[in-house]
């Protein structure tokens, strides 16, 4: 077990490692051996997000009490929100924690009435191979030039589902001071796209517990056809300021609850026929299904490499779907499946009215 242990009496707070014989007594590996340790640790003093230091001040030396060479407590500089994991695959220990990254007044990005406004929260990840010793950080996820200036992630749950990795990313608008879900994804933890950008979990309404706050658990329940997440909801600032309407702060372990395979989806706009088009590979599936939810019409049209429909499987011949399935399956003419055309390569484009797609399996 990794927790957090805050020894403010002696100026500790690092993240280390316990391990029990029955899951019930724990005790802490080594103490002076953390994972990654918190910017108040008396380690780094009150220089620990200041660039370019190589050394803490003397006055901040706590009398004679460090222990670590101050270079090497700088590599294990992170923030409270960490989450580790055993990679089966890798046979190695992940870790997923904060990396605070300086600001100043040009940046830009100070959000004054924050907590902590002298830094911006980002995501970095660590690997070991015995949970003791870690990696130098590696960078994962930093706000770009598509999100605000005063976008910051919190923390960063991770969820295998087959060849991909789910991220459930700390939201953080801070300029608002609200906490969101955001979901992300990775095939290999080292690259993570963001399509979403947004709250995955709907926060609640004004009188309600998750109004300003939804934070994510470790990792997703497997409920047999759909995931359950447990998350933490707060109708509070992240100041802890109560937001307009709200007269008490009121705190609670909540439930969410979404179908496996519909973590996101491609929806039509009003009076506009949607469209996607998958282009070359090689189809591996006897028969392509489409997970989605039809409430017009959807049709496909089955094309060759370079393009062009293949005689018999245009998409006027496609027999049109409709209803809410997570297998429909593409048939044209008389209801011929994609079976000839199996390991070869090919094309889709796919038509949609009135619906949403969730994924293709070919």
């Amino acid at each position: 077990m990794w927790a957090w242990w805050h020894a403010h009496e002696i100026g500790k707070m690092r993240y280390v490692r316990a391990e029990s014989d029955d899951g019930l007594r724990w005790r802490v590996t080594d103490p002076e051996r953390p994972a990654v340790m918190h910017p108040a640790d008396l380690e780094l003093g009150q220089n620990a997000w200041v660039a370019g230091l190589t050394g803490a001040s003397e006055e901040d030396r706590f009398a004679g009490q460090r222990t670590m060479d101050w270079s090497e407590a700088k590599r294990l500089r992170s923030n409270d929100a960490t989450y580790v994991y055993y990679n089966e695959e890798c046979a190695r220990f992940e870790m997923y924690s904060v990396w605070l990254l300086p600001v100043d007044e040009s940046t830009h990005r100070v959000t004054p009435h924050d907590n902590a406004p002298q830094v911006l929260r980002t995501i970095h990840r660590r690997e070991s191979a015995d949970g003791l010793s870690w990696s130098d950080p590696e960078m994962l996820i930093l706000a770009d030039e598509h999100d605000p200036l005063h976008q910051e992630f919190y923390y960063l749950a991770v969820q295998p589902d087959g060849e991909w990795k789910i991220g459930m990313l700390g939201h953080y608008r801070c300029w608002e001071q609200t906490m969101d879900i955001e979901l992300c994804f990775s095939r290999d933890t080292h690259r993570w796209l963001r399509p979403l950008r947004g709250g995955w979990v709907p926060r609640g309404d004004v009188d309600e517990i998750d109004y300003m706050a939804c934070y994510a658990t470790n990792r997703l329940i497997d409920m047999g056809d759909r995931w359950r997440l447990l998350y933490r909801g707060l109708n509070r600032k992240h100041n802890h300021e109560l937001p307009p309407g709200v007269e008490q702060a009121r705190a609670a372990t909540m439930v969410a609850e979404a179908p496996k395979g519909r973590f996101a989806g491609l929806a039509t706009t009003d009076r506009v026929l949607g469209a996607l088009t998958l282009e070359r590979f090689n189809l591996q599936a006897e028969q392509i299904t489409v997970d989605a939810d039809v409430r017009g019409r959807l049709q496909a049209e089955l094309r060759d490499p370079y393009g062009r429909p293949l005689p018999g499987f245009e998409l006027n011949a496609c027999v049109p779907i409709t209803g809410d399935s997570q297998c429909h399956i593409l048939r044209w003419g008389d209801g011929r499946t994609s079976a000839d055309y199996r390991y070869d390569v090919v094309g889709l484009r796919i038509e949609i009215e009135d619906g949403m797609i969730y994924s293709v399996e070919t």
